[in-house]
């Protein structure tokens, strides 16, 4: 922008031209204001994963623009712990909703702060390899699918089958160490019915089965060696269920 203006010395009329360069001062405000919002710092962040769990880590990523200079970043996990590291890890111990915040601010002083939550859930017990330790050298019948009791040394474990036989394993070696027949003739008439009884087992070792749901039942205690120590004979036109801890085993 040209500006003329005129002066008189002496009777005599002058033109003196001064030329003021306004654009550029004006265009150096436009750019002033334009890196204003710029300058300013914006604090942001990602989490991995988003839905955590107890005791699994977390990662923290800062994705922070704008200001001048260096951060300083001060976190928030919302569990009462905080960290002052660009990236951060974090393990949460409980679950639940958290807020986590991350404050930053510039070498110019000026600090922004921006939140997220996270979930944190119950931590999931994955599956693990199954290591098959032995299998039955001895043919079975039909299993109760609960019918498995093991020793009070844990040494031993006992199988009833459907058939009236009840059968005793090393856990450790899968060796059978005995059987015990309760359809045997010399213990009186045949049980009618399944043998869907899970055995007990005293703490003195002694284990307490019954024959079947049917007529004729039986009740036998064994001795851990698999001899038998005692039977009771039921009502040929009742059967029984066991119920109860071997020591109050009763008829019906």
């Amino acid at each position: 922008m040209i500006i003329m203006c005129m002066t008189t010395i002496k009777n005599k009329v002058r033109i003196c031209p001064f030329i003021y360069i306004v654009c550029l001062l004006l265009f150096a405000a436009c750019s002033n204001e334009d890196n204003a919002g710029k300058d300013i710092p914006s604090a942001t962040f990602s989490i991995a994963p988003e839905r955590g769990q107890i005791e699994g880590e977390i990662q923290f990523t800062n994705a922070s623009y704008g200001g001048s200079g260096n951060f300083t970043y001060v976190w928030d996990f919302g569990d009462g712990t905080t960290s002052t590291e660009e990236n951060p890890k974090h393990v949460y111990n409980e679950k639940g909703i958290f807020v986590v915040s991350l404050t930053i601010t510039d070498s110019s002083g000026r600090s922004n702060l921006y939140r997220k939550t996270i979930e944190i859930t119950d931590k999931v017990v994955e599956k693990g390899d199954l290591t098959l330790l032995w299998t039955s050298s001895t043919h079975l019948a039909k299993l109760v699918s609960n019918s498995a009791a093991l020793s009070p040394d844990e040494k031993t474990v006992y199988i009833n089958s459907n058939d009236h036989i009840l059968h005793s394993y090393d856990v450790t070696s899968g060796i059978e160490k005995w059987s015990f027949d309760m359809t045997d003739p010399s213990w009186g008439a045949q049980a009618t019915g399944g043998s869907n009884m899970t055995p007990s087992v005293d703490t003195d070792g002694t284990i307490y089965i019954g024959t079947g749901d049917g007529s004729n039942g039986k009740l036998f205690a064994i001795n851990p060696d698999g001899n038998k120590n005692w039977i009771t004979f039921n009502d040929p036109t009742t059967g029984f269920w066991n119920k109860g801890n071997a020591a109050n085993a009763k008829l019906r």
